[in-house]
């Protein structure tokens, strides 16, 4: 299956229509967003279309999809199926239903759009995706990564017409980040309240506020990218709630297990980093890149340090069962962005 990020569908739907289109991620305004662009590309190139919108519940009645995915309607040149699934809808009942839709399908004038918001890791679902090898295509709508998000603000200006400067850019991208709602609706302002549509550093530094949004992974891609000024700051909003830094505690706990033993494998095996990649199913681009900054910025003592820090702060919390020290954090934080000169 074709994986590609919500800045890539458009020049992707250009192409030949797919099968089938997966919208998976935690960030619900680019799965809509996403879903969006596909109609209309779709209705642009089709002059019939019938499309069936279907909200899903744990209880949801497969039956009836099963059933419209076999009904034929002999004037439409096309028809969508949107399938909407609550949030980290249990995989088990795609694992269950999907097989078994796909042996129904007798129409292939049929277009499925899988709405599927979750928080829950990519590998949960994989048994099922692999069906669609060849049919389809995965938008990541995962909230957009730092590195990500100026190039996704520079587009929606374009689309608007907005010449932004690149300081001003940074400065959306530093009070918006994780809060992608709020930033459109900051642009669509900038474009009404500036008819010329040039926006400035000082134009834009009088009007914004900081409307960061901040979520465990950005903590986490902060840390391994050795940024730890970012890191910290992402930190401070987290700390407030328990249960984040519970999920921060697992979330680095299971990253640096397979940095650790990736790192073991190359030093006292030699194997190949892009082996060892795919044996501990590490398939994004974006992650390998992420893991391949720690494992060459820190040696194998300081990584083993930094796991005797992370056993010692679940041995605290179970200990304590209520409370997780922020201070610890940001010893981590310290810890992993060691031999790093960007601290940004």
């Amino acid at each position: 299956m074709n994986w590609i990020y919500p800045e890539q569908l458009i020049l992707e739907l250009k192409k030949k229509t797919k099968f089938i289109y997966i919208l998976f991620g935690n960030d619900f305004y680019l799965i809509q967003d996403c879903h969006i662009n596909i109609l209309n590309t779709i209705k642009e190139q089709s002059l019939s279309i019938d499309h069936f919108r279907i909200g899903s519940s744990v209880c949801f009645d497969w039956d009836k999809v099963f059933q419209l995915c076999q009904t034929t309607h002999l004037f439409s040149t096309q028809q969508i199926l949107s399938l909407q699934f609550p949030k980290n809808y249990p995989s088990t009942y795609f694992d269950k239903n999907i097989p078994s839709l796909i042996s129904t399908l007798t129409y292939n004038k049929l277009l499925f759009i899988l709405l599927i918001h979750t928080s829950l890791p990519m590998t949960q679902y994989q048994t099922w995706i692999k069906l669609f090898d060849k049919t389809g295509i995965l938008v990541n709508c995962n909230t957009l990564e730092y590195t990500r998000l100026e190039k996704w603000v520079k587009k929606q200006s374009q689309l608007m017409n907005l010449t932004l400067e690149n300081l001003a850019c940074q400065l959306l991208c530093y009070y918006y980040e994780g809060n992608i709602i709020l930033l459109q609706q900051i642009l669509q302002h900038l474009s009404l309240i500036y008819p010329d549509k040039k926006i400035s550093f000082d134009r834009l530094k009088n009007i914004i506020t900081d409307s960061a949004c901040f979520n465990v992974n950005h903590w986490i891609e902060s840390i391994l990218l050795g940024k730890k000024k970012r890191a910290n700051r992402i930190l401070e909003q987290l700390k407030y709630t328990n249960d984040n830094l519970q999920t921060l505690l697992y979330k680095i706990q299971r990253e640096m297990l397979v940095i650790i033993q990736i790192k073991y494998n190359i030093i006292f095996h030699g194997k190949m980093l892009y082996t060892l990649f795919k044996k501990y199913n590490v398939y994004t681009q974006y992650r390998r890149m992420l893991l391949s900054q720690v494992i060459r910025r820190l040696n194998l003592t300081q990584l083993n340090k930094i796991l005797e820090l992370l056993v010692l702060m679940e041995l605290q919390y179970h200990k304590n069962h209520v409370y997780l020290s922020s201070s610890n954090f940001e010893l981590l934080t310290e810890m992993l962005c060691c031999n790093c000169y960007d601290n940004k």
